[in-house]
């Protein structure tokens, strides 16, 4: 099984639904729940990063062991007569 997931830089939020009966927490929520009813399963929102008022340039780098780096880049632009339009 192949598990895509965006990278952390580029999640401004991740939420979670409540339930009915307001309880929060994927626990509770039906949908994506394992067939035969473990009742683990649910759902979750991520929200990306939006363009801000101002242009962004930003390239980051960096290591986690001897053997392991990563690297980062993020760009924002704003188009548009009242720059309403946002690319990140």
């Amino acid at each position: 099984m192949t598990v895509c997931m965006p990278a952390a830089a580029a999640v401004r939020r991740v939420g979670i639904p409540r339930a009915r009966g307001g309880v929060s927490g994927c626990q509770y929520v039906p949908n994506g729940a394992a067939p035969g009813g473990s009742g683990i399963g649910g759902e979750f929102n991520l929200v990306p990063k939006r363009a801000p008022d101002e242009d962004v340039n930003r390239l980051t780098a960096g290591y986690e062991n001897q053997s392991q780096g990563f690297g980062a880049a993020d760009f924002s632009r704003r188009f548009g007569a009242d720059r309403e339009w946002g690319v990140r």
